[in-house]
């Protein structure tokens, strides 16, 4: 009877706690996400969004100058730390003059960014909703995925299965893209790694014939000193592998998803992959073992949507120390693979 009645004390107390936790700092959160993502945009001279914060929710709205513009809105807020969920309800011109031709035309839209794909519009079915966003996440690993599209099965283009799939596979190789498909038109806009001149190219003839596709795709600039910067950062932490082999722990999986996400910020610079070793056995040995680590780290990278002629990976073996090996902890820290962004 007693264990009852503090269980039950135990809750109502539980229960005031989280309403007085909620009207006292819900407000502050939403602040704070409003505030955020007004700064954020300012600094970018977007004044021609507004935001409107709900929790940690934002509604985006206003008359977008043009659909790079729009894309580029939404990747800015959808990266700020702490906002969970972005609705997007900028609109172009033509869309807000013209609200019968938007309302009735059948649209589905794909933004790609390095932290994010968002899908919204129209999509077919249920199953192909949940079949399109089953491969979203597999090409797209360590992003955040958003699937803001309502089912609607009248008025679906011809090949939109196809049209739909092939834009999916090739931005996964982009620096960030937007396409949107409506009736019988693509639009594409985006950023491709330097030396990707030819992707207008092979993503006209992979698209059906009956859309008219616009592609208007630009080589995005990489910046090596900052580019080197954002890898550093995460590589605080340290790619394990099985003992002597070459074979990636799986604990090390998820860092190197965010790696490959900052990899694909750089703008398509080359990255140098180094692998290092401590200097217990032979050197020629070492050499080996860290030639083939660095490989196996560029093949995952390359596994999640990196170019391979991205990456160069190179064995330094024991030849460039950075901690004592006559101690444990030196040759902890000489065992590694380090990241070099290169001009």
């Amino acid at each position: 009877m007693n264990q009852a009645i503090i269980i039950t004390v135990a809750v109502l107390l539980f229960g005031l706690l989280s309403a007085f936790s909620m009207h006292n700092y819900g407000p502050r959160i939403e602040q704070m996400v409003q505030q955020r993502a007004e700064a954020t945009l300012a600094e970018a001279g977007f004044d021609w969004v507004t935001v409107a914060a709900d929790g940690n929710a934002v509604t985006m709205r206003g008359s977008a100058p043009s659909h790079t513009a729009r894309s580029e809105a939404l990747r800015l807020v959808t990266n700020i730390t702490g906002i969970r969920r972005v609705q997007n309800e900028m609109q172009l011109p033509d869309e807000m003059f013209n609200p019968l031709a938007a309302v009735s035309a059948y649209e589905t839209r794909i933004t790609v960014s390095p932290g994010f794909v968002q899908y919204s519009g129209f999509v077919p079915s249920a199953q192909l909703r949940t079949e399109l966003i089953a491969r979203t996440r597999e090409l797209y690993r360590g992003r955040r995925v958003e699937d803001e599209m309502t089912v609607r099965d009248d008025g679906v283009p011809d090949n939109w299965l196809e049209a739909t799939t092939n834009l999916q596979q090739r931005f996964a190789t982009y620096v960030n893209a937007e396409g949107v498909i409506s009736d019988s038109n693509i639009n594409v806009v985006g950023k491709v790694a330097p030396g990707r001149q030819g992707e207008t190219k092979l993503l006209a003839s992979r698209l059906p014939d009956n859309f008219v596709a616009r592609i208007n795709l630009s080589v995005a600039k990489g910046n090596a000193e900052s580019c080197q910067a954002r890898l550093d950062e995460l590589m605080k932490r340290k790619i394990s592998f099985q003992v002597a082999s070459a074979v990636i722990d799986p604990a090390s999986y998820a860092l190197l998803d965010q790696l490959s996400e900052r990899i694909r910020e750089c703008g398509g610079l080359r990255i140098e992959v180094a692998g290092h070793t401590d200097a217990e056995g032979l050197a020629m040995k070492n050499l080996e073992l860290s030639q083939r680590r660095a490989e196996a780290v560029a093949a995952y990278l390359v596994g999640k949507g990196l170019d391979a002629d991205q990456l160069v990976p190179w064995g330094y073996g024991e030849s460039r120390p950075v901690g004592d090996n006559s101690t444990a902890a030196g040759r902890a820290a000489n065992r590694r693979i380090e990241f070099l962004a290169m001009d």
